[in-house]
């Protein structure tokens, strides 16, 4: 196999939950037919058998369609006897099922690799990684006594962690320094006397070493590159052949499509989770050439207005002044975009004298400031620096940022002229929701809701960033199931997902998109426009159009005087299946509940009352569906539905 091939099968299982299918099929037999206990039976099977992941519990297959709280209750009873009987093991069938090409055969070879045979080497910027970096550091020194006490280790490596030698990570008892022990046992590191004294033995300094030159490297390179965390700690492990890279996590997600002939069919999106893209693609290259191509495919995700995949980034030398993405010139950065292209110019020349936008003021190239806008709301109620921990790292890299009271999103940008601080804001707008909370919000619907404000703000890239918080365990949903959720939002919303890892991770990502939002905007002319008259950014251009900020955050204020068709789009998305364009589409021609109660009625049929709205269209042009159209129906006609 050549090196460059690329090859993974992925193993799925044919009957991920055969326990719960045996038990409804049980239930539908016995069931009387014609009874509402049959169908309800019929349709959780259904989404059952569509659903690729094992689920644990009844109450897990609540986030299933057809499964309400007495069919998970059932559920549960009928698993905890299965269980006190002795039978603890779920009956598996297993078979291969897809085969995608996307790893690359150095990952394969590596994967395999007998991991007994494998020598100890550290997790990239873990505590012991620290430990040993510091301790090596140190020993290069003409004044170095031979030793380290624990606070000079802790003072010297904690530039190489991404944790803290002192305060544990949330969910977790072990801090960074709990690493000693690990190092002192595999004979990396000795501890003599008390205080204890630590240095490394011959075997540790030899590790310590790899991993120093190793450092220095990944250091020189991320100066010239813009990647995330997550590329460096690929690149550093695959440059250990002793060290596997990790397999992906691969989800199957359920989206359902519309079909005119009944229920929607379940189309299968392979999504994979983990580092076999970028190891195929942001492998970090010593070559020049190799960092301009990095520059100019983060360059030209930006440039696509209809990407829905999240940019990565990462963190910038500690001893480097922030806005380390550097470019020779202007023109080196219009020569990076060049290739994209737009479905809208925005030059003068390209438009219409007729349908022109009003030009309230012009910020000229390299007269303006870019400003990331923090939400008052994401910064633990206070104002003060000390007091939030995501306002104090980006204070460290001195980004420049302010809080505000943002009515739509929690981080944007503006442009402020520098002569009169006119503002406008940049096309960019991003949602950040913690693991836990992002859970709570998809069950409590805020996150339907939330979306649908951020479409209405007029920004034209929308970013929903999610942030892992400890483990990720205790949450209210499954973890795959809110993967599932993210991923839905990306592709049928054209939403672009972010995972960070915490706080610092999160502060790493607005500190780096700032610095390309500048690359890219600072050279170009921007002219005010209203909301109702914005055209989509051409990036390509030396004319853009923005919003004025101020009139960005007034649309966008919640208000307490709503008009019946808005208030009838919150109604309809919070049913199970309808999106934001989709109720949009039904208010075009039923703009208030009334109207559409009024149409049901002037039929005597119920067929066609089911189908009533499934010839409708929304923005892509397909249409409602006889499925979706029938729950409309029993919502609005139906004692239940």
């Amino acid at each position: 196999m050549s090196a460059c091939e690329m090859k993974r099968v992925s193993i799925r299982p044919r009957n991920p939950n055969p326990l719960f299918e045996k038990w409804l099929i049980q239930w539908i037999d016995q069931a009387p037919i014609g009874e509402d206990s049959k169908i309800n039976f019929l349709r959780a099977l259904k989404s059952l058998r569509l659903y690729p992941l094992p689920l644990k519990s009844g109450r897990e297959c609540r986030i299933l369609k057809g499964f309400n709280l007495r069919l998970c209750a059932l559920l549960d009873e009928k698993l905890n006897k299965y269980k006190a009987n002795g039978s603890s093991k779920e009956e598996q069938i297993i078979s291969p099922i897809t085969i995608d090409e996307e790893i690359t055969h150095q990952e394969t070879v590596l994967n395999i690799t007998d991991k007994s045979s494998k020598s100890y080497v550290p997790k990239y910027r873990s505590g012991a990684y620290a430990i040993l970096i510091a301790l090596y550091g140190q020993s290069k020194l003409e004044d170095y006594p031979g030793y380290l006490l624990k606070a000079d280790i802790i003072k010297h490596g904690k530039d190489f962690l991404d944790s803290s030698f002192t305060k544990p990570e949330p969910g977790s008892r072990y801090t960074a320094w709990s690493s000693m022990a690990t190092l002192i046992s595999k004979r990396l590191v000795s501890k003599v006397s008390n205080p204890a004294k630590f240095s490394l033995t011959d075997e540790g300094r030899i590790l310590a070493e790899k991993l120093y030159e190793q450092t220095k490297r990944l250091e020189l390179d991320s100066s010239q590159l813009v990647n995330s965390k997550t590329n460096n700690k690929v690149s550093y492990e695959v440059a250990h052949a002793g060290v596997a890279t990790n397999e992906p996590e691969n989800f199957i997600i359920d989206l359902e499509d519309d079909n005119s002939d009944g229920e929607p069919k379940a189309g299968h999106i392979q999504v994979s989770y983990g580092t076999s893209r970028l190891l195929s693609e942001n492998v970090v290259s010593d070559s020049e050439n190799g960092s301009n191509n990095q520059k100019k495919r983060l360059l030209s995700k930006f440039a696509s207005t209809d990407t829905i995949s999240s940019c990565s980034v990462t963190r910038p030398n500690k001893k480097q002044k922030t806005g380390s993405v550097k470019m020779s010139s202007a023109s080196s950065v219009k020569k990076a975009l060049s290739s994209q292209s737009s479905s809208t110019q925005l030059n003068n020349h390209h438009i219409n004298p007729g349908t022109a936008p009003q030009i309230h003021f012009i910020l000229k190239p390299n007269s303006f400031d870019i400003v990331l806008y923090v939400d008052k709301n994401e910064t633990s109620g206070s104002l003060n620096v000390k007091d939030d921990n995501l306002l104090r790292e980006l204070d460290k890299s001195g980004v420049k940022y302010e809080v505000k009271d943002l009515k739509v999103g929690d981080f944007t940008w503006t442009c402020r002229d520098r002569s009169n601080q006119n503002e406008l804001v940049l096309p960019y707008i991003i949602e950040r929701k913690r693991m836990d909370d992002f859970a709570q919000s998809i069950k409590d619907r805020r996150y339907y809701e939330q979306k649908f404000r951020l479409k209405k703000s007029g920004i034209e890239n929308l970013i929903y960033l999610i942030e892992n918080y400890g483990n990720n365990k205790n949450l209210c949903l499954p973890i795959e199931s809110l993967r599932q959720a993210a991923t839905n939002t990306a592709i049928q919303e054209n939403f672009s997902i972010k995972f960070t890892n915490d706080y610092k991770d999160t502060a790493e990502y607005l500190v780096n998109f700032t610095d390309i939002l500048e690359i890219m905007f600072k050279s170009k002319t921007l002219a005010s426009c209203d909301k109702k008259n914005m055209l989509p950014v051409d990036i390509n251009s030396d004319l853009v159009s923005l919003m004025i900020f101020q009139e960005f955050n007034l649309a966008s204020m919640k208000s307490k005087k709503m008009t019946v068709s808005d208030l009838f789009v919150k109604m309809l998305i919070q049913i199970r299946g309808m999106s934001v364009e989709r109720a949009l589409a039904i208010i075009q021609q039923y703009p208030s509940p009334y109207l559409l109660k009024e149409a049901y009625e002037s039929n005597d049929s119920e067929s066609v009352n089911e189908k009533l709205l499934a010839a409708i269209k929304f923005a892509t042009g397909k249409k409602i569906g006889p499925a979706l159209s029938k729950i409309v129906f029993r919502f609005f006609c139906k004692l239940q539905y």
